[in-house]
């Protein structure tokens, strides 16, 4: 076998597992996944529109809604409607949410330095570089694909 066709196949192999196990770990020992994300906007937006967060998250407004309305059973978020239009919901992060939060991002940053504890810093910034490359690659590839079919 190439040593092309082997990388190829241990990155894709180590993708899908990194994605599986991520989940089942988070899963585990933080709150949720997709709803990390909000979290994270919640806190960078002291007060914003449910369909701003939509728009944020890019996640279908209805969709939003679904998660919304389980953080708000949690006691994550505090949604509340506009004073003059009552169409719009505000959404905010309740205290239980910023705790969350933190123990989200103590989890992401254990996480991390376990997983690159063996790794020196020229051997991450080699790494990065490499998946750049691979990253423009795959792009170029796609898009060249793209204009064949047309």
């Amino acid at each position: 076998m190439m040593d092309s066709e082997r990388l190829i196949r241990e990155l894709f192999s180590f993708s899908n597992e990194l994605h599986q196990k991520t989940v089942q770990a988070h899963q585990a020992h933080s709150s949720f996944i997709g709803r990390g994300k909000i979290l994270c906007l919640l806190a960078k937006n002291e007060y914003i529109y449910q369909n701003q967060l939509a728009k944020l998250a890019k996640i279908k407004p209805g969709s939003l809604t679904q998660i919304l309305e389980k953080m708000e059973r949690e006691e994550l978020i505090i949604r509340e409607r506009d004073k003059n239009d009552r169409r719009l919901i505000y959404v905010k992060l309740s205290s239980a949410g910023r705790r969350q939060l933190e123990k989200n991002k103590e989890y992401h940053r254990d996480f991390q330095k376990f997983i690159t504890a063996p790794l020196s810093s020229t051997d991450i910034e080699q790494f990065i570089k490499t998946l750049t490359i691979l990253r423009g690659r795959f792009d170029e590839y796609i898009k060249q694909k793209e204009m064949g079919k047309r």
